[in-house]
């Protein structure tokens, strides 16, 4: 008889906009496991300053497709090649 492997459970959270699905918080969840190797338990929490898309902390990873994010990091790289006076990649 093989010992029974411990499962490693991690708990996290995404915020949205709006409250994700039963079906898209498990979709997610599932992804997210197989891709960390874990079963990743998510808690959905409504943030609506991102504008657009989720953001996912577990632990102390952050995944942020959020349009808030994106934003931020336009206007990062606006700032970093002086405004719109350059020519953009």
């Amino acid at each position: 008889m093989k010992k029974q492997e411990k499962v490693k459970i991690t708990s996290g959270v995404v915020y949205s906009v709006y409250l994700l699905s039963e079906a898209l918080l498990k979709e997610l969840e599932s992804a997210l496991s197989e891709k960390y190797e874990c079963v990743i338990e998510l808690e959905n929490r409504i943030d609506p300053s991102l504008i657009h898309g989720i953001k996912v902390e577990i632990d102390n990873f952050v995944l942020d497709d959020s349009t808030k994010a994106k934003l931020a990091s336009l206007k990062e790289q606006l700032l970093k090649r002086g405004g719109f006076g350059h020519a953009i990649d």
